[in-house]
């Protein structure tokens, strides 16, 4: 369980479940209106859960990202029409890009330390 907390109070204002033995490794929330948090949790294929912690917690997506450790996460936030978000993850050796499109989660491309993509 991830909680989100009010800095000054600290008073909890959501709790957002992770399945399973899953746990969060990196953390990011959309900048503007900070409604969305973006997950990267631990398991095998370092999935990526977007996640509506001010709407009560609710999953809006999710996606594997790589085999490989994740070493940060970053969200743009939500891009001028408001039905897309983007995000960024890093690890070693590669980086990869994700965008929420009208609810559903893809991933973009990832570049790797070799030079190689997809």
């Amino acid at each position: 369980t991830v909680l989100v907390w009010n800095a000054i109070t600290m008073e909890v204002l959501a709790r957002v479940p992770m399945e399973g033995e899953r746990h969060a490794c990196s953390l990011a929330f959309s900048s503007g209106n900070g409604k969305k948090l973006c997950a990267m949790t631990d398991d095998a294929m370092h999935s990526l859960s977007i996640w509506d912690w001010a709407g009560g917690g609710v999953c809006v997506a999710q996606c594997g990202t790589s085999a490989q450790p994740v070493a940060g996460l970053v969200c743009n936030g939500w891009i001028t029409d408001g039905s897309s978000v983007e995000m960024c993850a890093c690890g070693v050796g590669w980086l990869g890009y994700f965008r929420l499109w009208n609810g559903k989660l893809m991933k973009d491309s990832t570049v790797r330390a070799d030079g190689s993509g997809s």
